[in-house]
């Protein structure tokens, strides 16, 4: 394998073996550029490699063979990431959150019809800091603080950092929207919000530096 050729180069002395043979070369690598930087590793370690299935060998008919074939192994696995990019896309589009639930959720199982539903240990330190900071009376650091103070930490049990924390209250999925620049989907969710529109927005404000208590 290519781990194995890795642990060859750390060797004294030539290389003991003269052949690495995979099943077949997607089994190699994924991207064709991959591909031919381990082959030239194992090249320089005098080190050929075969396949099980396919007729490649050290002749130019079998480094043609090689060049194709490794084509269509990058070919192969860039159709099926645009499969499930697509297949992400159509589930957001539909309001599913389809990534790791964050902070204040947690992702739902499929017979519950949404994708997301409350942490009953989160949900309400995040409401609760949500509105803290809408009332423009706390800096961002006494929201944390206080937020912390009630026993709100990240799901490994660290204390929330102050850029974490800013992200998170930036994040207009707490009011059950989702927006996902990357995919072009802006859209309703399938789950409850967190924290009403009203106080979400004025939070923004405030920081902003648009509100003045």
């Amino acid at each position: 394998t290519p781990r194995s050729a890795a642990r060859l180069s750390t060797l004294d002395g030539p290389p003991q073996l003269p052949f690495v043979v995979v099943f077949t070369l997607t089994r190699f690598a994924r991207d064709k550029y991959d591909h031919f930087a381990l082959r030239s590793h194992l090249q320089s370690l005098r080190i050929s490699l075969g396949s099980a299935t396919e007729p490649i060998d050290d002749t130019s008919t079998g480094k043609l063979m090689e060049g194709v074939l490794a084509a269509f192994a990058q070919f192969d696995n860039d159709v099926r990431s645009d499969r499930t990019r697509a297949g992400m896309r159509a589930a957001l589009e539909l309001g599913r959150w389809t990534f790791p639930a964050p902070l204040g959720y947690l992702n739902a199982p499929k017979w519950s019809g949404r994708s997301l539903v409350h942490d009953p240990d989160r949900a309400e330190l995040l409401k609760r800091a949500f509105e803290d900071l809408a009332t423009g009376r706390y800096t961002k650091q006494e929201v944390i603080a206080r937020a912390a103070a009630a026993g709100l930490r990240s799901r490994k049990g660290l204390a929330l950092s102050p850029q974490s924390f800013g992200q998170m209250m930036r994040n207009p999925i707490y009011i059950g929207k989702i927006e996902s620049p990357d995919y072009g989907v802006s859209t309703r969710g399938d789950f409850e919000a967190i924290v009403d529109e009203a106080t979400f927005y004025r939070a923004q404000a405030v920081l902003d530096g648009r509100v003045v208590v």
